[in-house]
């Protein structure tokens, strides 16, 4: 949604028409847009905390651990049934149970049949965990993290780290005029590269800390979660703002800040869309953004613009 409220108003204005027109339209269409993308918001968070949070809940530690622990049943690929008391046993099983009559008659598998050539199948309605599935739960209890703060003692804390977060990107922001004319660099770089790293710098430690502890839902919730919040709730909190006090403020991004922001979000959904990670994929965002790191350090200064015209 978020891509598709960016792309139409850049598609809009590549048409021929008037200016006049475009200008008057883009408005119209961001108004509506900001309307529409508040609405979806709003009804992710329903989604997410009230009618399917159980869609966001980790799987606890003592349950993955006794789900390790279950006994599973094989079955091999001539259709006899192979009975493992564990899956941590070792790589031979017991010898075959035959459960029909058509397979009391078939020829009985070795007592050393390899579960590799076994398929597992739930006992009592539970999945069996291989083996390797397993490796890395076992965890010391100190990584269960005890609440130690109240309602309102956490509803206080982010108030005032709040206040002093606006006061400090208040310095900031008064800062880039002058950084840009000290260093000679583009205030898109500045806007894209140097204040998201500076900004989010808190964020960055967390997504990195959690997931250090193989804590990948939680470090996808932090390092996407937040890109989600700017694109469905920031961005057109800003334009219905603009609205009522009568600035004018539209989503119209220039063509190639879209462009950027159609593939970088087209690539981070490709890599985590299986739920899985690796280092390559790694290794592939981290040029991806150096790319655009590059690419917006050599954005010329006099076609820069708002990024929200």
């Amino acid at each position: 949604m978020a891509i598709l409220s960016a792309l139409l108003p850049a598609a809009y204005n590549s048409l021929h028409a008037q200016a006049t027109v475009l200008k008057s339209g883009t408005l119209t269409l961001s108004h509506v847009t900001a309307i529409c993308l508040l609405i979806v918001y709003v009804a992710y968070l329903v989604f997410q905390l009230k009618t399917h949070s159980n869609l966001f809940s980790a799987v606890p530690m003592q349950d993955r651990l006794e789900a390790s622990q279950r006994p599973v049943k094989l079955v091999n690929s001539n259709s006899a049934v192979v009975v493992a008391e564990s899956p941590r046993e070792s790589t031979a099983v017991p010898t075959a149970v035959a459960t029909t009559p058509a397979q009391r008659g078939s020829p009985s598998l070795s007592s050393t049949t390899s579960p590799a050539e076994a398929v597992a199948i739930p006992v009592d309605g539970d999945v069996a965990v291989p083996d390797k599935a397993c490796e890395g739960i076992e965890e010391d209890d100190d990584d269960e993290e005890n609440v130690e703060l109240t309602v309102v003692a956490a509803i206080a804390l982010l108030a005032i780290v709040t206040g002093l977060t606006g006061v400090c990107a208040e310095f900031l922001v008064s800062s880039i005029d002058g950084l840009t004319t000290q260093w000679n660099l583009s205030p898109s770089f500045v806007g894209m590269i140097l204040l998201p790293i500076v900004g989010n710098a808190a964020e960055h430690v967390t997504a990195v800390t959690v997931a250090i502890r193989n804590k990948m839902d939680l470090a996808l919730g932090v390092a996407v979660g937040s890109s989600i919040q700017i694109a469905l709730f920031v961005m057109p909190f800003l334009c219905i703002l603009g609205w009522i006090i009568g600035q004018p403020l539209t989503i119209y991004f220039s063509p190639f800040t879209t462009v950027v922001l159609f593939v970088t979000v087209l690539l981070v959904n490709y890599i985590i869309g299986d739920g899985r990670t690796n280092w390559l994929e790694g290794l592939v965002l981290l040029v991806a953004y150096i790319i655009i790191g590059v690419a917006y350090f050599l954005y010329p200064k006099n076609m820069d613009t708002s990024a929200l015209h």
